[in-house]
């Protein structure tokens, strides 16, 4: 039996850079194919890629910097706060104490 040739896609993004210049454009190309967009403290544009999106970025003439490859691992369940876990974390942290300037 073939594995699904996405499946090796699917473990693995690449953590990339947009070269400084036009910022506008890329933004526009980023938007419009749908890609992830990660935050970035410099202000500069950061992304995570699957190969194909790299591909189709090349092909539209935009610059890109690979910085390296994250692997892609399902998120620890333990992590996820269901809706009831968040109100009761978020009222137990409003009820530790006055806040500065409070009366």
């Amino acid at each position: 039996m073939d594995k699904d040739p996405t499946a090796a896609e699917s473990t693995f993004r690449y953590s990339a850079l947009i070269p400084a210049g036009d910022e506008a454009r890329a933004l526009r190309l980023i938007e419009e194919l749908g890609l992830d967009r990660l935050p970035d403290a410099r202000g500069k544009i950061r992304l995570l890629l699957l190969p194909d999106d790299l591909r189709r970025l090349v092909e539209r003439d935009q610059s890109v910097l690979l910085q390296g490859v994250v692997r892609v691992t399902p998120i620890d369940r333990k992590l996820v706060y269901t809706d009831k876990a968040f109100d009761k974390m978020i009222k137990a942290r409003l009820r530790g104490g006055k806040r500065k300037g409070a009366r």
